[in-house]
């Protein structure tokens, strides 16, 4: 099994040519091999599209979402899609804030940008309304990940495949990888990291490399997952972007 690299941004070029980046992915892939995984292997390096030179904000989840779902193909055939796209906290399913979802990830991100905008905690209902009403704007789910790349945030996860239905089951086998990614974009970029639940925390070191006061360009939150996430948000303050997309030119 090969990774496939589409439209990579040459800025990655020396991390890909790196004889300890290829030694790294030969060994994964070989651990993939007839293996089911998502997201689509086209996509699992998709966040090297973006310009290492334009990053400012580096966000690590957990893994991709392990969930499929189900559309018709362009010849009309019902066939089975990774809910993974590549980005984290992405799910590729979700067209429209007004949608119910089961993701609470995607739930929650919502409502934690509702009370960073307007300062109010109110319930995903009250919300989806009020988008409804245009009585609060925000791009559409997709659109609003592409602003937040725009923007200059890199959308990582700290795995970089799952078993499909089975979360976390690839964690040991990117940690490696991931770890020296993280090394290389912090050795050769100025960034701020931003890591979500107790996996990510874990890549800490890798950024401090072990250094405890070395911690001012990280902000460690709990993973979007948990109510926490919106009640005391402690990265949408911290994180100098415009969250809704309409903000541009004011």
């Amino acid at each position: 099994m090969k990774f496939k690299f589409n439209n990579i941004d040459k800025s990655w070029g020396p991390f890909l040519v790196d004889k300890k980046t290829s030694a790294k992915l030969k060994r994964i892939e070989r651990q993939l091999k007839g293996v089911t995984f998502y997201p689509s292997k086209n996509n699992v390096f998709r966040f090297m599209k973006n310009d290492l030179n334009n990053v400012k904000y580096v966000v690590i989840g957990m893994d991709p979402y392990p969930q499929s779902y189900e559309r018709l193909d362009v010849n009309g055939n019902m066939k089975e899609y990774p809910v993974a796209t590549g980005r984290c906290f992405e799910p590729a399913n979700y067209y429209s804030w007004t949608e119910t979802t089961k993701n609470k990830s995607i739930t929650n991100i919502l409502k934690a940008i509702y009370k960073h905008e307007t300062g109010n905690n109110k319930s995903i209902k009250e919300i989806r309304i009020e988008i409804e009403e245009d009585k609060f704007n925000i791009l559409p789910p997709r659109e609003f990940f592409d602003n937040l790349e725009q923007q200059g945030v890199l959308l990582l996860n700290f795995a970089l495949t799952v078993s499909p239905n089975k979360p976390g089951s690839h964690i040991k086998l990117w940690e490696d990888f991931t770890g020296y990614l993280i090394k290389y974009i912090n050795n050769n970029y100025k960034v701020t990291w931003i890591l979500l639940g107790e996996d990510a925390k874990r890549l800490e070191k890798y950024i401090t490399n072990n250094n405890s006061n070395n911690k001012k360009n990280i902000i460690m939150d709990v993973h979007p997952t948990k109510s926490d996430f919106y009640n005391n948000n402690k990265v949408l303050s911290k994180v100098k972007i415009d969250y809704t997309g309409y903000k541009k030119g004011q």
